[in-house]
């Protein structure tokens, strides 16, 4: 009797672990489809792959760290898409970074706390401001224009 229960319970849960695994990588996947729709980009870490498949996957995320086990990258809504197409295991690298705001920076102020993107003009004059400081070390210079 016991060892028909023992088979049961066995069978039973040759069948259920898959499905818990199964559950775990959707509701993983929905969490990060929901990141790249408030951030426009989610952070993933893996187990590092050979060098030449790690050369590969450069190509389509952004790699942010590499150490001898794993690899910290970010991926946008297409690049996420192509990674889960190659069906490496994978789990989020949270909390989430706050990504910098599409608008421009209405202050000096603002440019220097880095959350926001500077306009040419608040940029310029940032750098104006790192030559005039430190003279011994910066100075700008002109390489070229565009148009």
């Amino acid at each position: 009797m016991m060892i028909r229960s023992l088979s049961v319970l066995f069978f039973s849960l040759s069948f259920l672990l898959p499905l818990a695994g199964q559950q775990q990588d959707t509701l993983l996947r929905e969490r990060a489809e929901q990141i790249l729709k408030e951030r426009g980009e989610v952070r993933l870490v893996f187990a590092r792959p050979p060098e030449k498949e790690l050369r590969e996957l450069s190509h389509l995320l952004s790699v942010d760290r590499v150490d001898r086990d794993s690899v910290w990258a970010y991926a946008n809504t297409q690049s996420f898409r192509f990674f889960l197409e190659k069906n490496i295991p994978w789990r989020l690298w949270l909390p989430p970074a706050a990504t910098k705001g599409s608008a421009t920076a209405a202050s000096l102020q603002e440019v220097t706390a880095w959350e926001t993107y500077p306009t040419y003009p608040q940029y310029d004059s940032v750098m104006q401001a790192f030559a005039a400081i430190h003279p011994a070390i910066c100075r700008l210079d002109t390489f070229g224009t565009t148009v």
